[in-house]
């Protein structure tokens, strides 16, 4: 998009103040979007419940954003000095950008096609853009940008050039999908399914299935299954649908459509289905079992039947699908680097996506490997020069080039810039000490084959790894903000290795998405979170004294906890002549642990008062059993004591300080309790009980089958040759073992691990580095996945069999296992 600073003005009725001849080529609704800030962009400050996006002009300014669409007139309007900023005032800041994305849609060419449902739109999304990449040029809305902010945004970025474009549209009250439906007018719509999600909203599930088929009103043509039965008669109920092209797809010839996509059988690869499409049949091997990814394929493929593309062409596509939740994985790599691995689908709008991950990484080089982007359409030498502008928002200094057309468009990239014809090419040329102290950024079509570049570049190559899903990881830290007061601060624990998820990457992602404070229980935990880069403010719980003087120098922050520990740190603070420097008591309010008692309060107050080398930055306590209703008198005579201790020390020092006492199950049970701020830990980090049961995991721990064996009746299995039977089985060999985390309690049958989503019990006893597993009746062979716990056997599951908490579980597991991020 290239508009002026007055064109946007005009377009959304808004007042101009400052200059009008800026061109926009970016907007941007989140101020932590740094890879899209400079003078081209434009910020749209919306105020929601729980941010006001107007706080952040001035850290944006400092950033070299110039352009800002406000709902506040700036100061002094009347003066018309703005030096080179330009500020745009409107009534509501979210339709004008909608009214923005509506003058975009009106100059796009292509085609649009609009996925709208209550699950499945983001992968059959994804997946339906895959499949037309192989015939046409495709753009797509990235992520799950579906929102009233979210699908505005993505009709901007849309690639004019772009025969097709494929937009998710979803919505969670009445009225929304009238103002998306005006912003997107697609002329091809898919309803995936209606279902639970969002229904608090809605009298009833008509009604929603209502507001969702307003999307269609402008379409030829609608895809639909012709088993969801709400779906079809609210279409066909509609008189604004009359005359429209309703392609159903059915998977019985019980159930009139115009495809059948019929199950037939299936096995290790997946379900095999007969499809009947125009008095001709072909075979379609969907790589998928569970019963949503196989709807969502089908979907995908009659989609692309209805728009015209050769079905036994897609059917070959749609074997080679992949899961779309694994889309940006980050792993450690050699020689001190870290590689972000993004080679699932390829076109300029997901590189955009991928290099703003990229920039956030403290590393001071940035590398990009990248293919061919098959789903652009554009000329080599146009897309050359969109990557190397991309890369120099990025801050990448080196360009690695896999695909004839990107070698075909060398003139257009800066010295230094590598090229190779294809991925094995880059393989046979890898020289591991080329790649040191920085973060790689690996980005391509499936087709190039990836993997084996970024195996290459991985530290670490055992099997077993523990997956973390960053963006679950989010939607917990924003359920939680959900449950706070406006102004509450957040401090997020990251403490015995961020609970076992992975302290630095952890660090960043939260720092990155607003945290205020970082937590962790010892200094070397906070020394090590410096020294890979991690900024904002940290604490450190549990310092030793033998370490104070390590704090300063790397800006951590001590927890006292006693008279001894805040003398000592006075002397030390003295000693340094440091000033002011912040200091987090803790007081004991009957847990009894660590803590500064009420009889103690007055000694602290005389030490504190008059001290000039260190101020109290907050003062908080821990509660015992807040998770527990039995325990809730206990749990207000804790609050009680703290807001007593509290008032007292305010009173003596003379100063205000942060005062704390939730932690996350103290968020959800105890609102009244919030104070300045709160502490999140396992909460972070864990499924909360009563979510959405199709959603991913926040944590998944994995590994892989190294051997199958048949073992005969009657004979035992590993050490003490235990667990015989008395019939014939099959055991495979799975190289985690208690070593890894997995406790050894559960051996000998007392626990389970899932293949191909099948509950199977552990067998034997568990070693050192691997189990045994009976997996008797099944198809398994090497290198088929194993879940220790996931999607089929969850966390809490596994803890309550151990007889322990989530947090022990997780906390056994030692970094030698591979910790991969993924959003």
């Amino acid at each position: 998009m290239r508009i002026t600073t007055a064109d946007i003005a005009s377009i959304t009725g808004g007042k101009l103040f400052g200059r009008g001849d800026i061109m926009i080529s970016h907007l941007i609704t989140d101020s932590r979007n740094i890879s899209l800030t400079g003078p081209d962009t434009l910020f749209i400050a919306i105020r929601g419940d729980r941010n006001d996006g107007h706080e952040y002009i001035s850290g944006l300014i400092q950033r070299g954003v110039r352009s800002f669409l406000v709902t506040e007139a700036p100061a002094e309007p009347d003066s018309g000095d703005y030096g080179e900023s330009a500020f745009i005032v409107t009534d509501d800041s979210v339709k004008a950008l909608q009214d923005i994305a509506l003058f975009s849609r009106d100059n796009y060419p292509g085609g649009m096609i609009a996925v709208t449902g209550s699950a499945g739109k983001t992968i059959v999304k994804e997946w339906l853009a895959e499949v037309i990449s192989h015939f046409s040029s495709v753009d797509r809305s990235p992520r799950s940008y579906n929102s009233q902010t979210g699908v505005p945004l993505s009709l901007t970025r849309i690639d004019k050039g772009s025969r097709y474009a494929v937009i998710e549209a979803g919505i969670s009250r009445p009225g929304e999908m009238a103002r998306l439906a005006r912003i997107i007018r697609p002329e091809t719509g898919i309803f995936t399914n209606i279902g639970d999600a969002h229904q608090e909203n809605f009298s009833s599930m008509e009604e929603k299935c209502r507001e969702k088929s307003l999307l269609f009103r402008s379409c030829r043509l609608i895809v639909v299954c012709a088993g969801h039965e709400l779906v079809n008669r609210v279409l066909l109920s509609d008189k604004l649908m009359e005359g429209k092209n309703i392609f159903r797809w059915s998977i019985s010839r019980e159930i009139k459509g115009d495809i059948y996509i019929i199950p037939e059988r299936e096995d290790d690869n997946g379900i095999w289905c007969s499809v009947l499409w125009k008095r001709r049949s072909y075979e379609l091997n969907i790589p998928f079992r569970d019963r949503a990814s196989v709807e969502n394929a089908m979907a995908v493929v009659a989609a692309s039947a209805a728009l015209g593309f050769d079905p036994e062409r897609v059917a070959g596509i749609v074997k080679g699908l992949s899961p779309v939740a694994m889309r940006m994985e980050k792993r450690k790599g050699i020689n001190n680097c870290v590689v972000i691995g993004d080679y699932y689908n390829s076109d300029p709008g997901s590189l955009t996506i991928a290099l703003d991950h990229l920039r956030i990484q403290p590393y001071d080089k940035k590398s990009l490997i990248v293919s061919d982007l098959l789903q652009s359409g554009r000329e080599p030498g146009e897309l050359a020069k969109e990557i190397v502008r991309q890369c120099e928002r990025a801050g990448v200094s080196r360009i690695i080039c896999v695909g004839e057309a990107l070698g075909s468009a060398r003139d257009h990239f800066p010295a230094g810039t590598m090229f190779f014809t294809d991925s094995r090419s880059l393989v046979s040329w890898f020289r591991p000490h080329y790649f040191r102290d920085e973060a790689i950024l690996i980005k391509g079509a499936r087709i190039f084959g990836f993997e084996e570049v970024s195996r290459l570049l991985e530290q670490q190559v055992h099997t077993t790894r523990l997956e973390i899903n960053l963006a679950r990881v989010l939607e917990n830290l924003n359920y939680y903000r959900s449950l706070l007061k406006p102004g509450t601060r957040v401090m997020a624990m990251i403490k015995a290795f961020a609970y076992g998820a992975g302290p630095g990457d952890m660090a960043d992602w939260l720092n990155h998405n607003g945290i205020d404070f970082l937590t962790v229980a010892y200094t070397d935990e906070g020394v090590d979170l410096r020294r890979a880069g991690v900024n904002g403010r940290i604490v450190v719980m549990s310092p030793d004294p033998g370490s104070f003087r390590v704090l300063p120098e790397f800006s951590l922050e001590p927890e006292l906890y006693s008279l001894q520990m805040i003398q000592l740190f006075l002397d030390e603070a003295a000693r340094n002549a440091l000033a002011d420097y912040p200091v987090h008591l803790k007081l004991d309010t009957g847990m009894h642990r660590l803590g500064v008692e009420e009889k103690e309060l007055q000694m602290v107050a005389e030490l504190l008062v008059n001290n000039r080398n260190v101020k109290l930055a907050s003062v908080f306590s821990h509660l015992g059993s807040a998770d527990r209703p039995d325990h809730d008198h206990l749990t207000l005579m804790q609050a009680a004591s703290f807001q007593r201790m509290t008032q007292l020390l305010q009173e003596k020092v003379g100063y205000g300080f942060l005062s704390h006492l939730l932690n996350s199950a103290g968020i959800e049970r105890f609102p009244q309790f919030q104070y300045d701020m709160v502490r999140i830990g396992i909460g972070l980090y864990t499924d909360r009980d009563g979510g959405d049961p199709v959603t991913e995991p926040v944590v998944r721990f994995r590994s892989e089958v190294t051997q199958v064996k048949r073992v005969s009746a009657t004979e035992g299995i590993g050490y003490g040759f235990t667990d015989a039977a008395q019939h014939d089985r099959t055991i495979a060999v799975v190289p985690v073992g208690y070593a890894d985390g997995l406790p050894r309690m559960l051996g000998e049958g007392m626990g389970m691990v899932a293949v191909a989503g099948v509950r199977v019990p552990l067998t034997g006893r568990i070693c050192m580095d691997m189990c045994m597993i009976d997996v008797t009746g099944m198809e398994v062979a090497p290198g088929d996945e194993v879940e220790i716990f996931g999607n089929t056997i969850s966390l809490k599951e596994m803890a309550a069999n151990c007889d322990t908490i989530p947090h022990e579980i997780l906390t056994g597991i030692p970094p030698r296992v591979k910790r991969v991020f993924y959003y």
